[in-house]
């Protein structure tokens, strides 16, 4: 019986590119020698539920059902709209379908493309009461001018968050179960009592309730798109790829990755037709590049080169100096 799990919750939207990483997991010996990989599947129907086992368990992927009334706010309830579906807020509840078997807990959000070895991630042991994230991106854009600092700033504030290195990305975390049972609820809690402080939903909350009591992580286990947009990919060697943001790999052959993962999505789908329906992969516009007026592209012409080169010497350092657990 394995204590260890590697753990995806998703909805339709998300299905198959969480499938696609799980499967990816599971080609890891380590991985799936040490732990089982576990999707938790938010109002997914039994029939399909049905499927997904007869496809899947046999390759070693376990469900469990969730319903979406265990975590989602009344209706009504002010929530920041973005790319993020509601059900984003489904990882804090987590807790209650997973088996008390397990101890040590990986949860990979379902936008990912694991690229490299996991497994020092999977063995590292995080200390009871704390949870392990890589720092969120945004830190890189600190002394930026323009309006978007000063905003990330007053977000972080609101949180209790002074230094935004404290600041961690949800995509990739490790944690203990029952630490994740004492604070998933207060995580819960504080979203529902502090919406508008909440503008990245469960990451928001997740940060305010866990200051302090957070282990760093590399980010070659989180790379997220503003660490891509740098063009480092081939000197940092990420791990996981995640794609943060409006730009999936699915459905977007834009820089950074120009097309590199579509092929992925693609051949998942032809192995598993019965499954196409959950994934479209027509390309679409940059979400970024939207409605984007003659200033924003003189911006993006002369300003962005310049930000992009002090991003870069910012990360290097970053990585040559940060302390990190794994």
């Amino acid at each position: 019986m394995k204590e260890n799990a590697v753990v995806f919750v998703t909805d339709k939207g998300f299905l198959v590119p969480s499938l696609v990483a799980a499967l990816q997991v599971l080609e890891q010996r380590e991985a799936s020698s040490a732990a089982d990989i576990v999707v938790v599947l938010i109002d997914i129907d039994q029939g399909l539920h049905q499927t997904l086992e007869r496809l899947f368990n046999p390759l070693g992927i376990i469900f469990f059902a969730l319903n979406a009334s265990e975590f989602l706010p009344s209706e009504g309830a002010f929530f920041n709209k973005t790319h993020v579906p509601k059900t984003t807020l489904g990882r804090l509840a987590l807790h209650k379908v997973l088996p008390d078997q397990y101890v040590n807990i990986v949860y990979l959000d379902g936008d990912i493309q694991i690229v490299g070895d996991i497994g020092p991630l999977l063995r590292h042991r995080v200390a009871a009461g704390k949870i392990a994230a890589v720092t969120e991106g945004n830190w890189l854009c600190e002394g930026d001018m323009g309006h978007y600092w000063p905003k990330h700033q007053a977000y972080m504030t609101a949180l209790g968050i002074t230094d935004p290195l404290d600041y961690f990305n949800a995509g990739i975390l490790a944690f203990r179960l029952d630490t994740w049972r004492e604070m998933a609820p207060r995580a819960l809690a504080y979203f529902t009592s502090y919406p508008e402080r909440c503008l990245y939903h469960d990451q928001s909350a997740l940060n305010a309730v866990f200051h302090g009591h957070r282990e760093c992580l590399s980010p070659i286990y989180n790379y997220a798109s503003l660490y891509a947009d740098l063009n480092l990919t081939a000197e940092v060697s990420p791990r996981i790829i995640h794609f943060t943001g409006g730009n999936k790999p699915w459905h977007y052959g834009g820089p950074p990755w120009n097309g590199r993962f579509l092929t992925i999505y693609r051949t998942f789908l032809e192995t598993y037709p019965q499954l196409a329906s959950f994934l479209d992969l027509r390309l679409r516009q940059d979400a970024r590049s939207a409605g984007l007026d003659l200033k924003d592209l003189i911006r993006n012409r002369l300003v962005q080169p310049y930000r992009r080169q002090r991003r870069r010497v910012r990360l290097r350092r970053y990585l040559a100096e940060g302390k990190f657990v794994v």
